[in-house]
């Protein structure tokens, strides 16, 4: 998302900032700097672990929807939940974690006050980038806010995505109106069943008729085939 590019600069400049700011303020030099040095490395290698795993997982997770992608297109308006509500709540979190920390450390150990908030703040700018990051690829991934997505395994609608598993929850009725282009969804999700209505854009009708006769040729051979005796 190119508008959280300004996002991305200010948090990786705090997190470099933040991270060499102790070699100033407390004239770090000799053995004092080759001390912090081996901080700083430990300080990196976890963040850049934790974003070379997420960043991986994510691009499999794509990978894997396109392989079981039955039907996908952009619905004409925007929905699901805005992006900022979806990174406030794991932001929190961090935000609670590195608090703790911080208390902990400066009334439990004898670390210096600088070094321990820079730190601190360190964490908070770099973990804060890596989930701000992550969430907006993911979201990208599978159609942003104005996605649909149908696959074997799971339903993407607006960002949001649900886990089709056959049992707890799934599609048990599948329509397609065509005079008003719309297909029908019913869903059993978590004991309740919702219908719902997305809006087929006009070179998708011809896939998604193609798509509810296989559907349909599928259940009637497997109906068949279980009244045989």
């Amino acid at each position: 998302m190119k508008q959280l590019r300004p996002v991305y600069i200010i948090l990786a400049a705090a997190s470099a900032l933040l991270l060499i700011l102790p070699v100033f303020t407390q004239g770090m030099n000799g053995s004092a700097l080759s001390a912090y040095a081996p901080v700083c490395i430990l300080c990196l290698l976890p963040v850049l672990a934790l974003f070379l795993v997420l960043r991986r997982k994510a691009m499999a997770d794509k990978e894997l929807a396109d392989m079981l992608t039955i039907l996908k297109w952009e619905l004409p308006q925007d929905g699901g939940i805005p992006f900022a509500r979806r990174i406030l709540p794991p932001l929190a979190v961090l935000l609670a974690v590195i608090c703790a920390a911080a208390t902990v450390l400066l009334l439990w150990s004898n670390a210096s006050v600088t070094v321990t908030l820079c730190l601190c703040g360190f964490f908070l700018c770099s973990l804060s980038l890596i989930i701000i990051n992550t969430a907006a690829h993911r979201l990208a991934d599978f159609g942003g806010t104005r996605g649909f997505r149908l696959c074997h395994n799971a339903l993407y609608l607006c960002g949001t995505r649900i886990k089709l598993d056959g049992e707890k929850c799934a599609i048990y009725q599948v329509s397609l109106d065509e005079d008003a282009q719309t297909l029908r969804l019913g869903i059993m999700h978590r004991g309740a069943t919702n219908d719902i209505n997305i809006s087929v854009p006009t070179e998708q009708v011809e896939t998604t008729r193609a798509f509810i006769a296989d559907l349909e040729a599928h259940l009637n051979a497997r109906d068949e085939s279980s009244a045989q005796p």
